[in-house]
């Protein structure tokens, strides 16, 4: 179940996300496939048994493309894979600060900093967005987007939001 599909920084690789069997956790036949582009065949598959991928599991690289970082919605975690040796390098498990309904994060789409020290996650099941650190991968903060008074529902995130910044990553609109 292919879903989502992103080129690497030098356009010579596609990576494709394969949701396996979508919404099922911990399900075999998530994966990560990576097409070559100049042969249109697939070089390489990267097996993800212990993530659930969702369609706002999106993949995005390191300025110099030694790491790309992906989205696991399901399993509420950010995935950091060595683009050399196509492996998982680490993971990231975000939780929930003061759930509103869900009692899980459900990070979707990345967005990497101009200068890539930081990514921002959109998260889907408790409307917050997380800044995480690309160097230790750890969350550096959760930004809120609910009436901290009365915790009422304000926004609703869904796998097409994303996090936009300026050009210095001072200001991000969501």
């Amino acid at each position: 179940n292919p879903a989502m599909m992103f080129f690497n920084p030098t356009f010579t690789e596609i990576w494709i996300v394969n949701l396996g069997d979508f919404g099922i956790i911990n399900n075999d036949a998530c994966s990560i496939a990576i097409l070559d582009v100049n042969t249109l065949t697939v070089a390489a598959t990267i097996p993800a048994p212990d993530y659930g991928f969702g369609f706002g599991s999106n993949v995005v690289f390191s300025q110099d493309g030694a790491y790309a970082f992906l989205s696991s919605t399901y399993s509420d975690e950010i995935v950091k894979i060595d683009t050399t040796t196509r492996q998982v390098a680490e993971t990231l498990k975000l939780v929930v600060a003061n759930p509103y309904y869900y009692t899980s994060v459900g990070p979707a789409w990345l967005t990497l900093s101009h200068d890539g020290t930081f990514l921002c996650s959109t998260n889907t099941f408790n409307e917050t967005v997380s800044v995480v650190s690309t160097g230790t991968l750890a969350e550096v903060h959760q930004i809120h987007f609910r009436d901290p008074t009365t915790l009422l529902h304000v926004p609703n995130f869904t796998f097409r939001n994303n996090v936009l910044l300026n050009d210095d990553d001072t200001i991000g609109f969501i």
